[in-house]
């Protein structure tokens, strides 16, 4: 038996723990978790292990608050008259509102922000209903939870929350939602990069709550998570982080790197978490300027061996895709889910389909590209007839083209012939040539037609079309079809 003091005095407490966790109370199992997160930045895989034990025990995750202390901002936030119309009616109406989020790291970083989140410790419903008022514009409820829009009449669209905490009641599930204060909002955010808020309420733009160092980390280019469960809580964060170390060039912190890789051990995908959730955050690395630098990350961090160890060979490909200076034509998103399914095992893929959005030809490209990739590769030299290789190639979607291009260099020629020719010819002969030839009424007619096509896609002339077409009907009249 040992009890709370003896275990952290114990060269390794984590290990000590794991080993045997029965002889503690569960006061001193939560008081033991409390000891590790005041420790957290040196975390290793042993230590989250024993988080994450203590909190199946029943430990609740809770934090010392921040100080809210203001800092000084490295450059004045530049002006934005919708913003500064804000701050006019918060003092006005006495009203405290806050910039937060990701428009302070990409100005901090010199990027374009595309949205502008803020924050109230109030339901932000009645300040937005007084912005369209006085100043024209509509809003919109976007949430369950005290998110609200207010579209501004230039077209400027501001986002309005209530500060919240977030009690996860089990690894990778999604959160319960309650109103809480700035700190406390602040403390569930999912790296120090996204955890600073501006006060709009003053006229200066040059001061900062940054409670966690974000704007430190930044410089220092680091993607640091606020505690060592984070991923174990929400593993979506893992993607969220690869598209943010791809577009700002940062690199994993220790306690980071560690608690990625506890939490890609510890979680089971479409158990812990929806295939869902995961497709989402996979449409948004999709949607990146450069996804293939995100991969990289989900490579590099091994998510693809834990998760997806049959994409592991799909990189090539994807970079094809990335690559092609075809995309007017090629849509990347489905080009990619299409060479995905090409590399998930037959038993896996329905059960994944959920991984897709409900697009109805993303879902298309996802079920059909391996059916398609299979025809071809079991038959590859019965394609190579321009005839047969037209009548299958046309009947799909151009990405479906380009994907199959990829897997099969064997038939280079033959799609290059029906990029730049094949897709460009067209039969001569109509239904009413061949009834006026004797044709017989009935399903001959469309099986006379293929065969006429096939022989257009073979160059052959009106009259080599009309003569293939004729002898359809004729064998089966002589009984030799």
């Amino acid at each position: 038996m040992y009890s709370f003091k003896e275990l952290i005095q114990a060269p390794n407490p984590s290990q000590k723990f794991l080993q045997d966790s029965s002889p503690l109370s569960t006061e001193e199992v939560q008081a033991f978790y409390d000891y590790l997160l005041e420790h957290k930045e040196l975390c290793k895989l042993l230590d989250c292990q024993a988080m994450a034990l203590c909190r199946n025990m029943g430990a609740m995750h809770k934090e010392r608050l921040p100080d809210l202390e203001l800092c000084t901002l490295s450059k004045p936030y530049p002006t934005n008259k919708i913003l500064d119309l804000i701050t006019t009616e918060c003092k006005e109406l006495g009203k405290e509102v806050f910039l937060i989020g990701g428009c302070i790291r990409d100005f901090l970083l010199g990027a374009e922000s595309l949205d502008i989140d803020c924050c109230m410790e109030t339901d932000p419903y009645l300040f937005v209903e007084h912005l369209c008022q006085k100043y024209g514009g509509s809003s919109e409820n976007y949430s369950s939870f005290g998110s609200i829009h207010w579209i501004a009449p230039s077209g400027e669209v501001i986002d309005l929350t209530q500060t919240r905490t977030e009690v996860y009641p089990q690894k990778a599930h999604l959160p319960k939602v309650s109103p809480a204060d700035l700190a406390t909002d602040l403390l569930r955010r999912d790296f120090t990069i996204n955890a600073m808020a501006l006060p709009l309420h003053t006229e200066r733009k040059d001061t900062l709550l940054d409670p966690f160092q974000g704007q430190s980390d930044l410089r220092q280019k680091i993607l640091r998570t606020l505690h060592p469960l984070s991923f174990w809580d929400d593993p979506t964060r893992i993607f969220r982080g690869a598209r943010y170390a791809s577009r700002y060039d940062l690199q994993c912190s220790e306690m980071t790197a560690e608690a990625i890789q506890f939490a890609l051990q510890d979680c089971k995908l479409g158990t812990d978490i929806s295939w869902q959730r995961i497709g989402n955050e996979l449409e948004r690395i999709f949607q990146e300027q450069d996804p293939i630098s995100a991969w990289h990350f989900l490579e590099k961090w091994k998510l693809l061996e834990h998760w997806f160890p049959s994409w592991q060979g799909a990189l090539p490909y994807l970079i094809q895709v990335q690559e092609t200076t075809e995309l007017d034509q090629i849509d990347r998103q489905e080009a990619f889910w299409a060479i995905l399914s090409i590399f998930t095992a037959k038993e896996e893929r329905k059960t994944r389909e959920t991984l897709v959005s409900q697009k109805p030809k993303l879902r298309r490209q996802w079920r059909e590209a391996p059916l398609l990739q299979k025809q071809l590769l079991e038959d590859t030299e019965r394609f190579e007839d321009h005839g047969l290789f037209g009548e299958f190639i046309d009947k799909l979607l151009p990405n479906q083209t380009f994907v199959l291009a990829l897997f099969f260099p064997q038939l280079y020629s033959q799609f290059i012939w029906w990029t730049q020719e094949g897709q460009l010819i067209t039969c001569k002969i109509r239904g009413h040539d061949l009834l006026a030839k004797g044709c017989p009424q009935g399903p001959l007619i469309g099986k006379a037609l293929s065969e006429a096509k096939r022989t257009a896609w073979r160059g052959g002339s009106p009259e080599e079309q009309m003569l293939t077409a004729r002898k359809v009907w004729l064998e089966v009249s002589t009984g030799k079809r």
